[in-house]
């Protein structure tokens, strides 16, 4: 728990007809921190784009669960000060019914 920290300290979802928005504050492990604070802001933002990357399919396999939606498109960015990260999941169209 030294170096790695806690989880985020907080977490907001945001459901749109064909978006699934996540936006994470203070996600950085301590040992992320320390390295920021260090001036190694673009190792800290690598090795946050590398996981993001990593967990891609079972972040993809899980929004599509929970939606029972095809996701299209994944999009993951992360700021450091202040410290964000936001997950963006881009579904599929829902079909028009025939006629209208």
């Amino acid at each position: 728990m030294e170096t790695t920290g806690r989880g985020p300290s907080t977490a907001r979802t945001s459901l749109g007809a064909n978006d699934v928005t996540v936006v994470v504050q203070d996600p950085l492990t301590r040992g992320e921190r320390v390295l920021a604070d260090r001036g190694d802001v673009d190792v800290v933002l690598d090795l946050r784009q590398r996981w993001q990357s990593a967990m891609r399919t079972d972040l993809t396999r899980d929004v599509e669960t929970l939606t029972g939606r095809t996701v299209i498109a994944f999009m993951s960015a992360n700021h450091l000060e202040p410290d964000l990260a936001a997950e963006i999941f881009i579904l599929a169209p829902v079909a028009e019914p025939a006629g209208g």
